[in-house]
Order: structure tokens, then C-alpha cells, then sequence
């Protein structure tokens, strides 16, 4: 994978016949016999991993103010050319159902961590997440998160972020929430990878982004 430097991460903040081979869980290649030719490069291998946050965000971008299959379809496409390095004009030149295959691959992580809509939010005072490996940062080294419930003046800066009504800024409202509570910087946020980011996430929005109602009091916003 590669892995964004802090000045890349920082950056995403300031802008408002084919062969399958598994290693391991976390990894995924794809080879390709004959190689993909595009513009007198050859590309053999596709190898993906789990995401980071900076990648998804930058992606996110591609999906713009209105969501259409297409701007999801484009967004998908652009997180799995972050992740192999491939250039878009490789990965157009795939058969479609490798490129689906790779593109279930890299979302499923965030995905499959995320909570579920049938599924109760945690109410724990506190969550300690651990990340597998230490993130570099800021000339620090991240690894152990603690996370509370948020406060309303933290609850209110999501929120701003929440009624721009994009992805990218509902994600950016997830990063300033996580990044206030657990006191990690921006760029070790978005280095993280992304089913731990999505469990952060996913805890501190538990307090008032409910799970399934029971009962007729209506939800919070």
C-alpha cells in the first residue's frame, strides 16, 4: 500500500487470462497473463490492501454533492488506484468483474466495521481501540486510542460538518470528532486504517446518531 507522508495527509485537510492470489487476510493480489497494456506500460499485478483514512477521504471527493452510481462507481475506482498505485487508466482497461472483485476488497474493510443500521450504539464511558501496528505522525508514534462521549460543543462541530450534506464533509465532521476526543493529531487520524477509523467513528456518533427505535420517541439528529 502506499502510505501517505504527513505533508500528503495534511494536504487532503487543506482542500475544503487473470490469476487471484491471497497471502493472508489483509491482502489481496491479482496477476494478469497477458499483462494490462496501457500507453506502452505493462501491468501484471494489482496488489491491494486495507485502506487508510486519507485515502477513502480522497476518494470520497469523487462522489461530489449528489450521489449518483456513476460518482460512486468513480470514487470506488479511484480508492482502488490509491491503494495498488495503478494508474485509471489501467484499471479501466480491466476485465469488469476483476475490477469489482478488487473493488469489493477495499471497501469491505470499512464496511464490515462499521456498525450496522439493526444494531444498538455502544453507551461505555469509555472505548480503548489499539491499532495492529504504531502509526508515525507529527514525529510521534500512535497506537492506543481512548475515546469518551462527546461534549455538545464537540456534538455541534460535527454537526456543521453533517449538514453540508456531502460524504467528504460527513467524513471530515468523523475525523474532527475522533481527533477531539482521542487527542490524536489530523495526520495520524489519516493515516489510520480504516475499520479502526470507522470503530472510532462509529462510537462517538453512537451517542446521538441512534441505532434501531423501539418505541415512539423519534430520533435524535
Amino acid at each position: 500500500m502506499n502510505t501517505p507522508t504527513d505533508a500528503e495527509v495534511m494536504a487532503a485537510l487543506a482542500d475544503a487470462a487473470q490469476e487471484n492470489e491471497t497471502s493472508d487476510e489483509g491482502r489481496l493480489v491479482l496477476t494478469f497473463e497477458p499483462a494490462i497494456s496501457v500507453k506502452g506500460n505493462e501491468y501484471s499485478r494489482l496488489e491491494l490492501s486495507e485502506p487508510c483514512v486519507f485515502h477513502v477521504l480522497e476518494a470520497s471527493k469523487k462522489i461530489g454533492n449528489r450521489p449518483t452510481q456513476e460518482t460512486v462507481y468513480d470514487s470506488q475506482i479511484d480508492l482502488v488506484a490509491r491503494v495498488s498505485g495503478w494508474p485509471l487508466t489501467a484499471l479501466h482497461a480491466l476485465p469488469s468483474r476483476k475490477l469489482d472483485e478488487a473493488i469489493i476488497f477495499v471497501t469491505d474493510f470499512e464496511e464490515k466495521a462499521r456498525r450496522q443500521p439493526d444494531e444498538a450504539p455502544s453507551y461505555d464511558d469509555e472505548r480503548v481501540l489499539f491499532a495492529k501496528r504504531e502509526i508515525e505522525a507529527v514525529n510521534s508514534l500512535w497506537r492506543d486510542m481512548t475515546l469518551r462521549e462527546p461534549s455538545v460543543a464537540e456534538r455541534r462541530v460535527f454537526k456543521v460538518a453533517q449538514g453540508k450534506g456531502n460524504v467528504t464533509a460527513y467524513m471530515r465532521g468523523e475525523m474532527q470528532l475522533v481527533s477531539s476526543i482521542s487527542k490524536w493529531p489530523d495526520a495520524a487520524i489519516l493515516k489510520m486504517p480504516i475499520s479502526l477509523f470507522a470503530r472510532a467513528a462509529d462510537y462517538c456518533t453512537g451517542f446521538f446518531i441512534p441505532g434501531p427505535q423501539t418505541g415512539s420517541s423519534s430520533a435524535q439528529t
